[in-house]
Parts: C-alpha cells; structure tokens; sequence
C-alpha cells in the first residue's frame, strides 16, 4: 500500500470588525505564521475544514490565497468543506469562490484518495445547498461507504463537513440532528474510522460508538470557551491547553497504518509542538 499524508485546516478566517468591538481576539498575525508553515509542509493533500474567511471579499481572502498558491506549486492537491462564513451572505458566490480556488469538485463533496485511506468531504450547509441536493449528497455517501467496504486496498475511511456533530463549545452547539442521516451512514459503515470537522474554534476530541469524533478550528479565528467538567456536553479526550493552541491535523498513511496529529503552536512566538496524537 502507498505511503500518504494529508493535513487538514479549519477555520483560516480573520477576525471581523464586530467581533474586535466586542473584544474578540484578532489572530492575524498568528494566522499568517500558521499558513506559512502549512504552505510548507510535506503533504499530497491539503483539505480545508470551512470557513477559509470571515466574509466574501477578494481582501479577506489575500493571505488565504497565498498559502494556495504555494501549495499548488508543490503539487499539492486541494480540497475544502464550505463553512457557513464562506458562504454568506450569497451561498452561490461563496461555492464560486471556493470552486475557482480549485477546493471543490463538479459539487460541493468530493472523494479525496490517499493510499490506504478515503476522505470524503462533504457539504453540511443543508439549507444552502437545498433538499434535493442534499439527498444526492446524502446517497453519494452512502454508495462511497459502500465502495470502501468492497475494496481490500481501502484500511479506512475519514469523513469531514465543517459543522461538528458532538462539540463542548460554550456558543455553538452539536451539529448531530443537522448531520443526521450522513452521521447515521458514517456509523453503519465499518471502515469509517473518524469524522473531522472545524467551526467551533478549538481543538476537541471524542469517541462515540466506536469513532472518533474531532474538531480542528483553532487555526486563526478568533477562539471559543469550551465546557468542563459537569457542564460538557460529552467526556472530550483532548488534552490541550486552554485555549486551543493555533494549529492543524497531520494524517499520516503508512504501510496502512494511520495516524491522526494535531500539531501547532501555543502563541505567535511559541515553537511549534504536538498537542495529540490518534492510531485510526
């Protein structure tokens, strides 16, 4: 089986005007230093969990792009999940922005290939994408799953949206009822080992009912509390700083082994460490 490795980013957005007002931290330099590095990281792919900018515009876009340019010059190849700030307030204009950067796909999910392992990447901007697309999203999966299952040369299989199902996030909540019947597939589905996801803006680890649920959005925007202790919704396995350190998820694929990392950086001057580490 071939060697892979992938690394996936959620939630590159800047910090809006509204938010500073209201005392939100800005990250634009740590979001700068943070795609600096991933333009250089050694990978096949790079998928994007959502939420790439805080609104449509070609300026909230400009540091984005670099780490695009940069990374197709590599021969990297590019993916993303469509987060709901990319998408508002024009859904369409947000699947064209994504769309010409080369992160979607004839629709807005894809199948992603790394040695051993699948990456589907879907859409769970249901009210945007509407119910009929969403069905044939919904049926795409299935069938992919489906397809996984078949094939000896496929040891695993990651699911990614940017909406979490299970979160701790002290202002959004589980995305689960929303995710329904695609989380009900990835259940089902034997080799479907994880789902990864961004839009909470920190770093969360969970198992349920034999996966691993993870949400990676601490990249750059401005971070969220997370509940502890009898507050928590769900027992999180994260062992992180508070908050989450700035930072992305490495997959690496080997001999058909994988291995999910989470590495970053604690503030803008901090090196760059390892904050958790999960055998798929």
């Amino acid at each position: 089986m071939a060697d892979a490795r992938a690394i996936f980013v959620g939630d590159t957005q800047g910090t809006l005007l509204l938010e500073r007002l209201i005392g939100r931290e800005d990250n634009s330099a740590e979001r700068a230093r943070l795609l600096g590095l991933v333009a250089e990281l050694d990978a096949e792919a790079a998928i994007f969990l959502g939420d790439l900018v805080a609104r449509q515009s070609a300026r909230a876009w400009t540091v984005v792009d670099a780490c695009l340019t940069r990374l197709r010059a590599r021969g990297v190849r590019l993916a993303g999940c469509a987060g709901n700030h990319d998408l508002f307030p024009l859904p369409w204009r947000g699947y064209d922005d994504l769309a010409r950067r080369g992160l979607l796909g004839p629709a807005s999910w894809r199948r992603v290939t790394l040695g051993a392992a699948r990456v589907l990447v879907l859409d769970s901007n249901r009210r945007a994408l509407g119910r009929a697309l969403w069905d044939e999203q919904l049926a795409w999966l299935r069938a992919e799953l489906a397809d996984a299952e078949r094939e000896g040369s496929v040891r695993a299989v990651l699911v990614a949206s940017h909406h979490p199902p299970w979160t701790n996030s002290a202002v959004a909540g589980d995305a689960a009822p929303l995710l329904r019947p695609l989380l009900d597939a990835f259940y089902d589905a034997p080799k479907a080992r994880v789902w990864l996801s961004g839009h909470v803006h920190a770093y969360e680890r969970f198992a349920s009912r034999g996966k691993h649920l993870v949400v990676s959005g601490s990249a750059s925007a401005p971070r969220m509390r997370l509940l502890t202790g009898a507050r928590a919704r769900h027992p999180t396995l994260a062992r992180v700083p508070a908050p989450s350190p700035f930072g992305w998820l490495e997959l690496r694929v080997v001999a058909g082994e994988l291995t999910l990392t989470h590495r970053g950086f604690r503030h803008l001057r901090a090196p760059c460490e390892t904050f958790d580490v999960v055998s798929l």
